[in-house]
């Protein structure tokens, strides 16, 4: 016999013996302590006097005798619930992982993530997940912060999600107009004709399942408030294609659905594997509903080993996203560039009402390095990108390409550090960065 002074305990997780167990619950007077009976395989038997915080766990399909009336029964064909799992984390831990990247638009790029992981008895692999993360972008003074947030099946046995983003008003990004032939014929000296400021807010709340076939649903409503800094010594002051209500601030509503799917046989150097992600969005100006869009943006990457061990490997990204009319923003076009597929390129180097890009790689994996401190993984990569923009009425025939090469290195699977070169017709670009990954 044990006893459980509910000043130290405050719940006690009772799993059964994957036989025919029996539960017997008795006494008076209301118990401080959450009491969980969790009855895994077979035909378990539960008698309940007294069911006040006594909550009980079985599996739907599997024949089970409960006598109670006051205990609450949960009962599902969720594995990860009711069966014990020693691999499971019974705490909660924080996390901080220092980041910095470097490309010419930004420039040196210092930031910081801190992830608090809440694990409470309901885990997949987590009950909780919340990270903060915040960026000082060096050529531009710019700086942001984001939050995400993760509930594990926190409404009917969906995920909630919270994502936040806030960049102040020096956060910058580029634009060249809008156009599959757009001109860059500024000097490497004077990046920021093509920088523009803006100020942004966005907040979204979703709800999101995963199955057993590792297929993702998510629905997502956002928040989005921006405000463009004007500067009459910039592009952006000149531009056509700029609406002079960016310069007044903007809030925005809309809502998403993704898809996406997920079959890797390794995270962190996958050699074979499928990913895919669909999405489907709506947005519309708050203050003026008539201006509105959908949106809709699909990724597909393939991982295929060229060689029996898997040194060697095939990688292959196709993205293309639509945008049905014209009454977006600048900022809220289809664009591609340095962060978004085309390595040589500039960010948001090309913008439109569409594009389509493509991303191949040939990756060699060098092996673990052996050392007597900790494993590494390092490897080079040559790779190739193609891509364009349209706009409605611009008649072109080009597509954009880019080739280059990178190094990376691997440290226990969380550490990454990275360096790539891509050159264009725009000349070339330099990009790399160190970082956890989480």
């Amino acid at each position: 016999e044990k006893k459980y002074d509910d000043s130290k305990t405050k719940e006690l997780w009772i799993y059964g013996l994957e036989e025919d167990d029996i539960y017997e619950v008795s006494g008076e007077g209301k118990s401080k302590i959450n009491i969980r009976l969790i009855g895994g395989y077979n035909h378990d038997t539960y008698n309940v006097e007294n069911g006040n915080k006594v909550k009980i766990y079985d599996f739907k399909s599997q024949k089970n005798t409960y006598n109670t009336k006051s205990a609450t029964k949960h009962i599902s064909d969720d594995y990860d619930v009711n069966t014990y799992n020693w691999k499971h984390p019974k705490y909660n831990f924080f996390a901080g992982y220092p980041m910095a990247n470097f490309n010419p638009d930004d420039g040196v790029i210092l930031g910081v993530v801190a992830n608090y992981t809440v694990n409470n008895f309901i885990r997949d692999p987590f009950t909780q997940k919340h990270s903060l993360s915040a960026n000082y972008y060096t050529s531009t003074g710019g700086f942001n912060v984001g939050y995400k947030g993760i509930f594990k099946k926190a409404i009917a046995g969906w995920d909630a999600g919270i994502d936040a983003t806030y960049t102040t008003p020096f956060f910058a990004r580029t634009f060249f107009g809008l156009g599959n032939e757009s001109l860059n014929n500024v000097d490497e000296d004077n990046r920021d004709y093509n920088r523009v400021r803006i100020s942004q807010f966005k907040f979204a709340p979703s709800i999101s399942k995963t199955n057993w076939l590792n297929m993702k649903h998510q629905f997502q409503l956002n928040f989005e408030h921006a405000k463009v800094q004007i500067n009459e010594d910039r592009f952006v002051a000149i531009s056509p294609d700029v609406n002079p209500e960016v310069f007044d601030g903007q809030q925005f509503a809309g809502a998403n659905y993704t898809f996406s799917f997920k079959n890797l046989d390794n995270s962190a150097f996958p050699t074979l594997g499928l990913e895919m992600i669909l999405n489907v969005g709506w947005k519309a100006n708050i203050s003026e509903f008539n201006q509105n869009f959908a949106n809709l943006n699909g990724t597909i990457n393939l991982f295929h080993r060229i060689d029996k061990r898997g040194k060697f490997v095939f990688a292959n990204s196709s993205n293309a996203m639509l945008i049905n009319n014209n009454n977006f923003e600048f900022y809220q076009a289809a664009a591609i560039g340095g962060k978004n597929g085309m390595r040589a390129y500039r960010n948001e180097r090309f913008a439109g009402k569409s594009y389509f890009l493509n991303n191949s790689e040939i990756r060699w994996d060098f092996g673990r390095v052996k050392n007597n401190i900790v494993p590494v993984n390092m490897g080079i990569l040559v790779g190739y990108d193609l891509g364009r923009v349209w706009k409605d009425g611009e008649q072109s025939d080009k597509w954009h390409q880019g080739v280059g090469g990178g190094f990376w290195m691997n440290i226990l699977e969380t550490f990454s550090a990275r360096i790539d070169y891509f050159t264009g017709e725009d000349g070339g670009r330099i990009s790399g960065g160190v970082g956890l990954s989480f």
